[in-house]
C-alpha cells in the first residue's frame, strides 16, 4: 500500500486529522476486530448525494424534476464511484485481504473518501472534493442519462414483451447498511438477482446485469 500522503496529493486535500483517511481505506476484511470504512460509506453516500444533487440543480436549470433524477442516479451510482476511484488510483491504498479489490469495494471506499473529507473539513471541503473528482462525469453528461430500468422497459415494449417485473428476495447486513437482493422477470428469459444498497439501487442494478447480458449475447 503506498503512502497516504499520495491520495492526498491525487484529491488535492491535506487532511487535518489523516485518521479519518486510514479509516476510510480500511475495508472489512482487513480485520474482524479493527473498525473499518462502513459507516463512512453510509455518510459518504449521503453527502455524495445531497452534493452532485445541489450541482445539477444549478448546471441544468432547464431540466424537469425526471431529468435531474437520472442524471443523479448516474452520477452517483456504482459505475461513476468506480471511476472515480479508478482516477485517482485508490486501489493503491486500500486496506484488504480480498484477493482483488472489485468495483463494489472501491465504490464503497470512494463514498467513505468522500466522508472522511467531510468529517476532517466540512462540507465546505466535501464539496470541494466532489466538484474536482466528478468534474469529467458532469462535463460528460450532456443530456439526461436513460434510467436503466426505462431504457429495459422500451427494450421489452419494442420486443413484444410484457413489462418486466421486480421482487424483493431478501434482505441482510446491519441496520445501517443493509443489503437488498432483487430478482427481475423477464418473458422468456431465465431469472436473474443483483444486490443494492436500498431496493431503488438494486432494482437498477438487476436492470443493468440483464441488459449487460443481453449484449453479451448479441
Amino acid at each position: 500500500m503506498k503512502n497516504l500522503s499520495e491520495l492526498e496529493k491525487n484529491i488535492n486535500y491535506t487532511f487535518k486529522d489523516r485518521k479519518f483517511l486510514h479509516l476510510a481505506m480500511t475495508h472489512s476484511s482487513s480485520s474482524k476486530k479493527s473498525k473499518n470504512n462502513e459507516r463512512l460509506e453510509f455518510l459518504g453516500d449521503r453527502v455524495l448525494a445531497l452534493v452532485i444533487a445541489k450541482l445539477i440543480y444549478d448546471l441544468y436549470e432547464d431540466d424537469d424534476e425526471g431529468d435531474l433524477a437520472h442524471r443523479l442516479s448516474f452520477l452517483v451510482s456504482k459505475d461513476s464511484l468506480y471511476s472515480v476511484a479508478k482516477l485517482i488510483s485508490l486501489d493503491d491504498f486500500v486496506i484488504s485481504n480480498e484477493k482483488k479489490l472489485n468495483i463494489s469495494i472501491l465504490a464503497d471506499a470512494c463514498e467513505a473518501l468522500i466522508a472522511s473529507v467531510y468529517l476532517d473539513g466540512g462540507i465546505k471541503s466535501s464539496e470541494a472534493l466532489i466538484r474536482y473528482l466528478w468534474s469529467q462525469l458532469l462535463r460528460g453528461v450532456k443530456e439526461p442519462p436513460k434510467h436503466i430500468k426505462s431504457r429495459l422497459q422500451e427494450w421489452a415494449l419494442r420486443n413484444q414483451l410484457k413489462e418486466p417485473s421486480y421482487e424483493l428476495i431478501r434482505t441482510n447486513g446491519p441496520p445501517h447498511s443493509p443489503i437488498f437482493t432483487v430478482s427481475i422477470y423477464v418473458d422468456g428469459f431465465s431469472k436473474i438477482t443483483a444486490q443494492g444498497k436500498s431496493i431503488k439501487n438494486a432494482e437498477q442494478n438487476v436492470a443493468k446485469k440483464f441488459m449487460d447480458s443481453l449484449n453479451e449475447g448479441s
